[in-house]
């Protein structure tokens, strides 16, 4: 599961829920690594076995050399060793504590520059409020606190008057156009 941490942080796209999904990966990351130091210990290991050469990063498929060598190299498994290579080479760098806390704080202030004075987000910073994108990112922000994981959530206490209004408003209609049992 924390090798697919990366995947969270390489989205192409600036829209808020790619940057939130940054915010949540280094966030989680940085509370991981800090759980234990073994565990930060076991990845500045590997980015110090790396620097010098070593092989701690690389795919257990790819160190066995019978296997590489025989006419399989095309096969999915093959691959799939050097998938494996680059999300742990990817997952030591995601522990490398500046790169989290530069990334933390430019992702929060992309953030916070696109929250609306109501707390609601757009999709993509400029557009207009969208209480589904509004609501992942609270959410979000909830996860990461239910997990103790120590970030500034004001943005999504923020958030939570825009949600309770879009709720009641949402709810309200429903009773106008009657029969409330049959929507879910």
């Amino acid at each position: 599961a924390v090798q697919a941490l990366p995947y969270l942080m390489e989205f192409p796209h600036e829209c808020n829920e790619q940057i939130f999904n940054r915010i949540y990966a280094n966030a989680l990351a940085r509370h991981i690594a800090m759980s234990d130091p073994k565990i930060k210990r076991v990845f500045e290991t590997w980015k110090a076995d790396e620097a010098q050469g070593g092989k701690a990063l690389v795919s257990n498929l790819e160190k066995n050399e019978d296997l590489k060598n025989i006419l399989l190299i095309e096969t999915p498994w093959v691959c799939e060793g050097k998938n494996e290579t680059e999300a742990k080479h990817r997952v030591g760098l995601l522990f490398d504590e500046n790169r989290i806390r530069s990334e933390l704080a430019r992702a929060m202030a992309k953030l916070e520059a696109s929250q609306f004075s109501d707390g609601s987000w757009p999709w993509f910073p400029g557009g207009r409020p969208d209480p589904f994108i509004s609501l992942y990112i609270t959410t979000g922000f909830g996860r990461l606190r239910h997990l103790g994981v120590d970030l500034d959530i004001t943005m999504g206490l923020k958030a939570c008057g825009h949600l309770d209004d879009w709720l009641d408003h949402t709810y309200r209609e429903i009773l106008r156009h009657g029969h409330p049992e049959l929507n879910h």
